[in-house]
């Protein structure tokens, strides 16, 4: 998933992948983002819960990321999955989320708006990656910067 925000603070969200993958197969869907997207000002985050610390670690030591320069960098996890949605939640609730069309947007949606924050919530992964984004955006200077996030 990639998040973008500008300078009138409205949330962007396109790219949305929702789908099982292999690890390798997984490393090397995050990896095109980090090559594609040079020649923007862009971050790539990653969050370091579960999985997404150990595909930060092979990303961090892929040797075509070092010699390109593009690096992942670490989106720490903090609170509960609740605590971090609401801190995206509300572009949502006064108009200022937009999706781009793509793959996976519908089901976004449907996610997001059956989101409950509890342990019943089977799947949240794309609601993970949006709080991963905004996480990294509140602790980020530029808020032009974009962040590709883990959504299986």
């Amino acid at each position: 998933m990639a998040v973008a925000f500008d300078t009138d603070d409205n949330m962007y969200v396109r790219d949305i992948i929702n789908e099982q993958r292999e690890f390798n197969d997984l490393i090397n869907l995050m990896k095109a983002p980090f090559i594609t997207d040079q020649a923007f000002t862009t971050i790539q985050g990653i969050e370091q819960k579960a999985n997404g610390l150990s595909i930060f670690q092979k990303l961090k030591e892929d040797p075509e990321l070092r010699s390109s320069g593009s690096k992942p960098h670490p989106v720490d996890v903090v609170g509960d999955k609740w605590q971090r949605a609401n801190k995206w939640s509300w572009y949502a609730q006064y108009g200022k989320l937009f999706v781009v069309n793509g793959p996976n947007v519908l089901p976004f949606i449907d996610q997001a708006s059956s989101f409950t924050g509890n342990e019943g919530d089977l799947h949240d992964d794309m609601i993970d990656s949006a709080s991963g984004a905004t996480t990294w955006r509140k602790n980020a200077l530029d808020s032009t910067r974009r962040f590709v996030s883990k959504s299986w």
